[in-house]
């Protein structure tokens, strides 16, 4: 008799989380995939494990509109932002507007990121010096490859895979078109 509802109490959060993988597999599988140019700095942070942390370079540094006043960004982070994407002659996928998602033109803009606006400290607090954060802003790698790692290499891309609903995940960080890991290792 009590066996039943074990079997549930186990079950249950399983079932839930095999859902929710299903679910999320299918929005990737759906999604478009693009290549993000990146801007690399490393804050160390023990307690993540070894991650390359970079802001993504959308391209659009003074473009950002319907930003709240620097007093009101700096008393609660502004959510729900989006950037449209295009992809250039290279292939890269370049910002051509940011701002409220709500203001997003959809028939204008169907690939794009949502975020938050944060401000980027160390280049001032005027409103050209704000970026997206989307959660695709850090890499993890292994820890044997730490050493060669130690900062992120000139000219490194993200290949991130992106919903229809704006959600981003990072699939690969490139150098010179060559994933990160076989760039490094001896040739």
């Amino acid at each position: 008799m009590k066996r039943v509802p074990t079997l549930v109490l186990v079950a249950a959060p399983l079932v839930v989380m095999g859902g929710w993988i299903f679910l999320l597999s299918l929005a990737l599988a759906r999604g478009t995939q693009v290549t993000l140019p990146i801007r690399g700095y490393d804050p160390r942070d023990l307690l993540r494990g070894h991650y390359l942390q970079y802001t993504v370079d959308y391209g659009l540094q003074s473009n950002i509109k319907g930003l709240p006043a620097y007093s009101d960004m700096v008393s609660r982070a502004a959510s729900d932002f989006c950037v449209c994407l295009q992809r250039d002659s290279s292939g890269l996928a370049v910002g051509t507007w940011v701002g409220p998602c709500k203001e997003r033109d959809a028939a204008g803009c169907p690939l794009f990121i949502r975020g938050e606006i944060i401000p980027r400290w160390e280049a001032g607090e005027n409103q050209e010096n704000w970026s997206l954060k989307a959660g695709i802003e850090r890499f993890y790698i292994p820890d044997r490859y730490q050493q060669e790692l130690s900062t992120i290499p000139e000219g490194a891309k993200i290949q991130v895979q992106v919903t229809k609903d704006g959600r981003a995940f990072v699939t690969e960080m490139t150098v010179e078109g060559k994933p990160l890991l076989e760039h490094i290792r001896p040739k």
